[in-house]
Formats: structure tokens, C-alpha cells, sequence
């Protein structure tokens, strides 16, 4: 629930955002997206839950992943960093896949974008939030030795994926609302 209200005040900071950054330049645009997400990233953080020895799960990879799409390429990594240079600050043994996590989630956000509206329609939405989450899950292979980290892959696939899924759906269609309602306006 802490997450879901992080996911709240990400769709109303974004909303208030784009309009006032709907005639800036665009790297411009990019750099704020990806500061803005980068913030909302860590506080997902801080709502941890453990399920390994230095191993957290979270909502920082959905919105990292949708820095990506709604934000464009510099957003997702800016983003990706400041919650990759946070995961290290943290310490654990789940560094590597951390940082890992997040690149791959700003990865999924930038290439599935390509071309096409993600969250255009609810349809659109489920295939972009699927392909994310597949995209973002193998970075819990990064935790300790490879066979530590696939059975940790296999134990929270469905769980941990499940709720990626979730995060990003649900956000990239409230996300994509805000869009539209600033196309409408002008």
C-alpha cells in the first residue's frame, strides 16, 4: 500500500510536470522526467520489503521502467542511477543484482517504447507491462553465485513479477491519462 501511494503522487507530480514542461527543449524535459522518477524510485525504496540476506524487493524497477517510457532515454538512466547509486549505498548482497535491476528496468522502458504508444489502449498496456516485467526479472540472477539467484528467480517470479506487472500496468495507464489530458488542452 505504501508503494501504491508512492504510484499516486508519482501520476499527480507527472501530471503537474508535463504541463509545465510541454514547451521546454527536450533534454531538458528528459533531465527533470528523470530526476523527478529517480526521487520517487528511492522512496520506493524506503517501502523494503526483505526476502534475502541483502535482498529487497520494491517498486523502483516499475518506476524506472516508466521513466522510460513517458520520460524517454536520458529520464530512465538518470533515473536508473540515482536508484543504482542509492542501492549501493545500501550495501548488501544484493548489490550487483540491484544495480542490475535497475538498468534492465530503464532497458525495458526505452526499447519497448520504440515506435509505438505502450499504454495507448489497455491491451497495448498488458503486453508492454509483461514484456517489462520479463525484461526486469532476470536481474535477480546477479544475487550472490547463479544458482542462489535462480532459485531466488524461480521463488519470486511470480510474486515479485505479479506486482512489477501490477505497478507498471496500472501506472502507465494513469500515466498516459495525464499525457492525454495535456494534448486535449491544447
Amino acid at each position: 500500500f505504501n508503494n501504491l501511494a508512492i504510484f499516486i503522487a508519482l501520476v499527480a507530480v507527472y501530471g503537474y510536470l508535463i504541463v509545465l514542461l510541454k514547451h521546454t527543449i527536450w533534454y531538458k524535459r528528459q533531465l527533470l522526467v528523470g530526476l523527478v522518477f529517480g526521487m520517487f524510485a528511492i522512496c520506493c525504496m524506503y517501502a523494503k520489503i526483505p526476502v534475502f540476506e541483502g535482498v529487497i524487493v520494491d517498486q523502483r524497477n516499475a518506476i524506472i521502467s516508466l521513466s522510460g517510457f513517458f520520460g524517454g532515454p536520458l529520464a530512465a538512466y538518470l533515473s536508473a542511477a540515482f536508484a543504482g547509486l542509492f542501492r549501493l549505498y545500501l550495501g548488501g548482497q544484493g548489490v550487483l543484482a540491484g544495480v542490475i535491476g535497475v538498468t534492465l528496468a530503464a532497458t525495458s522502458g526505452v526499447v519497448l517504447s520504440r515506435g509505438h504508444q505502450p499504454f495507448g489502449s489497455v491491451p497495448k498496456a498488458a503486453r508492454s507491462a509483461f514484456l517489462a516485467t520479463l525484461i526486469i526479472l532476470p536481474g535477480f540472477l546477479f544475487v550472490k553465485d547463479f544458482e542462489t539467484g535462480l532459485a531466488l528467480l524461480e521463488s519470486m517470479a511470480g510474486p515479485y513479477g505479479l506486482a512489477i506487472f501490477l505497478g507498471i500496468f496500472i501506472a502507465g495507464l494513469l500515466l498516459h491519462r495525464e499525457d492525454n489530458k495535456v494534448e486535449l488542452s491544447q
